[in-house]
């Protein structure tokens, strides 16, 4: 009975003792996490660039990975690091939770604050991404990382944002990738990437013509004659020349049943 008793009393110590380390831990926790723990942490800093009030999630996602790299988890050593990333527009807007800084989760609530006021609404990306310019010195992969940044969730793979891409790439790329159904957007400009190295088209198709009402039928401008162009080649046949196609490639692309020496589709 006396060994029982002993027993129970050592079991009884045991568990005394693992409540005490656990209540330790935890408060040693909320220290930290309120803020309370700076001092241990002040040779765990971060250079974060200045608030991307137009990416503010982009931006948060970038500032995070460098605070689990650094190790940072006190609230309030986040929250003057985010505040020190401030332009003085944007710290304005929140000068009410810098005022009267929040004793739990500082950092939250700051955050919470800028996602909301600065996260784009649905139309607000639709009006940015009718408005995006057109390929210019890019490469095709590359104006779609831009486009996709301001694309709203689901819609990239939808016919309309496949139509708001391609219209932005110049006329020869569009007639080099064909007819296109709709699918993946990034395969198809992994492949206008491949088209655009391989035929470096002529500087002077590189602007895509967007959306303007005075945009000339192609079927129109493929007759105007340049007069002082060698040969009196149209502006169209100077461009296929330039490219290296024959007449059939140039006119159909992938859907061309006939093909002239010399060519230089990808395909041949």
């Amino acid at each position: 009975m006396e060994f029982v008793d002993l027993l129970s009393l050592v079991l009884v110590a045991i568990l005394a003792i693992f409540v005490a380390a656990a209540v330790v831990f935890v408060f040693l926790q909320r220290w930290s996490w309120l803020g309370h723990g700076d001092a241990l942490q002040k040779e765990k800093t971060v250079t974060l660039p200045p608030f991307w009030a137009a990416r503010p999630a982009a931006w948060f996602a970038f500032a995070e990975s460098k605070f689990r790299e650094k190790a940072i988890i006190s609230q309030r050593r986040r929250f003057d690091l985010l505040l020190a990333a401030m332009p003085e527009k944007i710290l304005d807007q929140v000068m009410d939770v810098v005022d009267n800084i929040p004793e739990d989760f500082p950092y939250d609530t700051l955050k919470s604050r800028l996602l909301e006021s600065h996260t784009l609404s649905d139309h607000e990306k639709l009006e940015i991404l009718y408005k995006s310019e057109p390929l210019g010195g890019r490469k095709p992969s590359q104006m779609l990382a831009s486009m996709l940044a301001y694309c709203p969730a689901g819609m990239e793979q939808t016919i309309m944002f496949q139509f708001l891409f391609l219209q932005r790439l110049p006329v020869t790329l569009r007639t080099l990738l064909g007819e296109q159904e709709p699918g993946d957007i990034r395969s198809l400009a992994a492949r206008a990437d491949r088209l655009w190295a391989t035929h470096k088209l002529q500087s002077h198709d590189l602007v895509a013509q967007v959306g303007t009402v005075e945009e000339q039928p192609a079927q129109i401008a493929a007759v105007q004659v340049d007069t002082s162009s060698p040969g009196g080649l149209t502006h169209s046949e100077q461009a296929r020349v330039g490219s290296g196609l024959c007449y059939f490639h140039w006119t159909h692309g992938a859907r061309a049943r006939r093909c002239e020496a010399p060519c230089s589709w990808s395909e041949n």
